[in-house]
């Protein structure tokens, strides 16, 4: 419980290769074990590992909630039968050309914020899949929302330059506290360094202290 600084092979791009929400965490298979460590410490649950669609890029890849997760289209048979065996939950495969998923949806048990640019039929997949009500919609006027924010039980933390339209949506459709920071000294797109849940927190290592102790305040942590 709580938040610590972690290198995922030598970079601070943590959210590149995991995955967390408040029953699960997915990691690639060659994750080491410290960082294994870090996450069944600070975080409070077991990782699974496995690649999506052959990419160990897990975090980009793949967007989820205790109750469901999304890959893209071309994540393999054997991939999501494995998952589904190791999550008990919904695992499905969403339509379109957008494949980066995580960079695309924003979400926790109770809410969801798609990209602009994602069609009818995989709106209606992610809904199924998550059991959320999805609204689409912009962080800091980018489709990137996944990418943009990340959304845990407590809190949401956004882009620096989201307007207060955005963040006045946001605690709406999510019902909790909203906020902006950034991680890895100044980076905006706060996924790419931030994995969390309703717990803890991992952040890249070069994450300042002010930066740590906003996200604290914001996603309620401790």
């Amino acid at each position: 419980m709580g938040v610590t600084r972690i290198r995922f092979k030598g970079t601070s791009s943590i959210g590149a290769f995991m995955l967390a929400t408040d029953s699960y965490a997915i990691v690639p298979p060659d994750t080491p074990g410290k960082v294994i460590r870090a996450i069944k410490e600070n975080l409070e649950v077991k990782p699974v590992k496995s690649l999506i669609g052959e990419s160990r890029l897990v975090g980009v890849l793949s967007a989820g909630n205790p109750k469901g997760l999304l890959v893209p289209y071309y994540a393999l048979d054997e991939e999501l039968e494995a998952l589904r065996k190791s999550l008990g939950i919904n695992v499905s495969r969403v339509p379109g050309k957008l494949t980066a998923i995580g960079n695309v949806v924003l979400t926790n048990e109770k809410a969801c914020l798609a990209s602009p640019e994602l069609g009818d039929d995989a709106i209606a997949v992610i809904e199924e899949t998550l059991d959320v009500t999805v609204q689409r919609g912009t962080i800091a006027n980018l489709p990137i929302v996944g990418s943009s924010g990340v959304a845990t039980g407590k809190g949401v933390i956004v882009h620096p330059n989201s307007t207060s339209k955005e963040l006045r949506v946001l605690e709406k459709l999510f019902g909790i506290s909203v906020d902006v920071g950034t991680v890895n000294g100044g980076m905006p797109y706060v996924r790419v360094g931030l994995v969390a849940n309703s717990v803890g927190a991992l952040v890249g290592e070069d994450t300042t202290g002010p930066e740590i102790q906003n996200l604290i305040n914001i996603l309620n942590i401790g």
